[in-house]
């Protein structure tokens, strides 16, 4: 039947792009999909600074110059950073995030069985966390008072608060890092030391 149709001239002809037309096609395509995966990795960053209540970038474009020196200057430590950073250089990234995970869980288990507070809570950050909450859940601003959550817009004690965070994790990477010493120490001895006969 497609044969006869063909023969009497009543299939329509279908236009085939020639090459540097799909070579075109093909660029195109492949700009949008960049394009699509930049516009994620942006809103990857904005949900990580927005989770650690960092400031809008002040500047227009986020993964610019400037913005990446803005990025870089930001400070989101924390004691299970250090955690991760050993246990990824040991075994890579995918296993350190579900070690962290599981170290995340383990700690949530045990303050809430023990009905105790994060040992590494930082005041301020907390309170604007439940503030903002409050005010998402409908609660009204009370522009005039200044609450626990306004300390963390003072540098000064936003700080004072981080401080002690960052000597947990300077402690925990200096203590790591002397067991690789001695690991490092132990099995250069090993194989220094003469076979059995």
């Amino acid at each position: 039947m497609l044969a006869k149709l063909y023969a009497t001239g009543f299939l329509p002809q279908v236009w085939v792009p020639d090459e540097p037309t799909l070579a075109v096609r093909r660029q195109i395509a492949r700009r949008t999909q960049l394009v699509h995966q930049r516009v994620r990795l942006k809103n990857l960053i904005q949900s990580i600074l927005h989770a650690h209540l960092v400031p809008p970038c002040p500047h227009g474009n986020l993964t610019g110059i400037s913005g990446r020196k803005w990025i870089a200057a930001q400070s989101l430590p924390g004691p299970l950073r250090a955690f991760f950073q050993r246990i990824a250089a040991k075994r890579g990234k995918p296993i350190a995030a579900v070690a962290t995970a599981r170290k995340l869980a383990m700690i949530i288990w045990h303050m809430l069985t023990k009905n105790e507070d994060y040992i590494w809570v930082r005041p301020a950050l907390l309170a604007r966390k439940f503030r903002n909450i409050e005010l998402k859940a409908g609660l009204p601003a009370e522009h005039a008072k200044r609450g626990a959550a306004y300390d963390y817009n003072v540098p000064e004690k936003r700080a004072a608060e981080r401080a002690p965070v960052e000597a947990a994790e300077m402690a925990y990477a200096d203590l790591t890092s002397r067991w690789r010493t001695r690991h490092a120490a132990r099995e250069a001895r090993e194989e220094k030391a003469p076979a059995p006969s």
